[in-house]
């Protein structure tokens, strides 16, 4: 849209010269953050560790069901484990909103699928996924980003 030569305010640009062009600060803040986190290791890390989460669901609808089944034993809310995309910064609150309000029975369904895993190195990967969702600066860092996320959402 900003492009130098053919983006649509450069156009206009060439159209008007007194036009005063601007990014819109939520797009700006959007670009920013997305551009500081690919320059934290922690951030990589945690980013990394949401789209396990995903893909651990997305693969089984067995473990969906299992997930609901410990969402309502515990009585938590019925909420999907949601995808981040990268061009949708508000779809990380919702990912990281869920997986926060979901952490119990997310563990309980972890646990259960690791106890009945016949396969040795899928179950491995599964044990290292539930080692690093147990670190607590993980979990800090994830209920600090729904936070701030929330109110960047609304």
């Amino acid at each position: 849209m900003l492009g130098r030569s053919t983006g649509v305010a450069s156009r206009l640009k060439e159209i008007n010269e007194c036009l005063f062009i601007t990014h819109c600060i939520a797009h700006r803040l959007a670009l920013a953050c997305n551009s500081a986190e690919k320059k934290v290791d922690f951030c990589k890390h945690a980013e990394h560790v949401i789209r396990s989460v995903y893909t651990f669901f997305s693969n089984s609808t067995n473990r969906i069901d299992i997930l609901h089944k410990y969402q309502e034993i515990l009585e938590h809310p019925i909420l999907k484990i949601k995808q981040i995309y990268e061009v949708r910064w508000l779809s990380w609150y919702e990912a990281i909103k869920n997986l926060c309000l979901s952490i119990e029975p997310l563990m309980d369904t972890l646990l259960e699928t690791i106890t009945s895993m016949p396969n040795n190195s899928q179950r491995q990967n599964f044990i290292s996924l539930y080692v690093e969702i147990c670190d607590w600066k993980l979990l800090a860092f994830l209920h600090f980003l729904w936070d701030i996320l929330g109110y960047l959402s609304t």
